[in-house]
């Protein structure tokens, strides 16, 4: 048998082209902000920030509400008496935040300034809170009847 000329002529792999498809436009590029900017899209309007967090006019100090919060933490400290330490009265000034919250506490009056006994005292009295209000911070004085 003879060979055809096409078997002699060894095979050529064919080519194959790939035409990848045309590339997507870059994004523009994004503006760099600040640390203290927000985006315009992440600022709340007037009215959305005053529909999330609507606005509650402020009652003034309510010297009352105070008293019974603070009268409710001293019935925690009458057991704070130490040994050697007299019965008695501690007399102790709370002041608030218009936040409501407790800022400051501390006993003024001999024979419990200073000592143990009045550091027990401030402890067990704890953080009391009371009603926000208007104005300035407010401090009260309250008894502490020590058994």
């Amino acid at each position: 048998m003879e060979a055809s000329s096409d078997d002699a002529a060894p095979a050529r792999p064919a080519q194959v082209t790939t035409q990848q498809p045309p590339a997507a436009p870059a994004p523009p590029p994004t503006p760099t902000l600040l640390p203290h900017q927000t985006p315009a899209a992440d600022t709340p309007t007037e009215s959305e920030a005053d529909a999330d967090h609507p606005r509650v006019a402020l009652e003034p100090f309510n010297r009352i509400a105070a008293l019974r919060a603070m009268g409710k933490a001293a019935q925690k400290a009458i057991r704070c008496r130490g040994r050697g330490t007299p019965a008695g009265v501690a007399r102790v000034a709370v002041t608030f935040d218009p936040s409501g919250k407790m800022s400051a506490a501390r006993i003024y009056q001999a024979p419990y300034a200073g000592t143990p006994t009045a550091t027990c005292i401030i402890a067990k009295i704890g953080q009391p809170e009371i009603p926000p209000f208007k104005g300035p911070p407010e401090t009260i004085r309250i008894p502490v009847e020590l058994h």
